[in-house]
């Protein structure tokens, strides 16, 4: 899978392969971004809007992907160059407040809820 994405004018890419995900600017390969291979039980959406911020959009399409990994959840959104997070272990409904949602700005993000395959269940991971 690849996106693409900009921010302050620079364009990133990101690659995720089977086993690694790769994040480049301008062709430069920058770092892996994680160690473990995604795996086809988590839960990953990624929202855009121009008009709109994106964390609760985000807060329900996880909620709706819980089945897909239960174990954790996180949601990263960027603004102005900036970009915010917020992950704990845990069902959706309970690692996420309002004001959690409110500290994520921007109108671009992506979140994920973990099933895990591989590794141990720890804050890292």
């Amino acid at each position: 899978m690849l996106v693409v994405f900009f921010i302050n004018a620079i364009q990133y890419s990101i690659t995720i392969q089977k086993d690694r995900c790769l994040i480049f600017q301008e062709g430069q390969n920058i770092e892996h971004c994680f160690d473990d291979s995604p795996k086809e039980s988590c839960g990953v959406v990624g929202v855009y809007s121009p008009d709109f911020e994106v964390a609760q959009t985000l807060f329900y399409a996880l909620y709706a992907l819980q089945h897909r990994g239960q174990e954790s959840a996180g949601i990263s959104t960027s603004a102005d160059g900036h970009i915010f997070s917020h992950k704990d272990t845990g069902l959706v409904s309970h690692v996420f407040q309002e004001n959690d949602l409110d500290s994520l700005v921007g109108k671009l993000g992506v979140g994920h809820t973990r099933y895990s395959t591989t590794g141990s269940s720890n804050n890292r991971n």
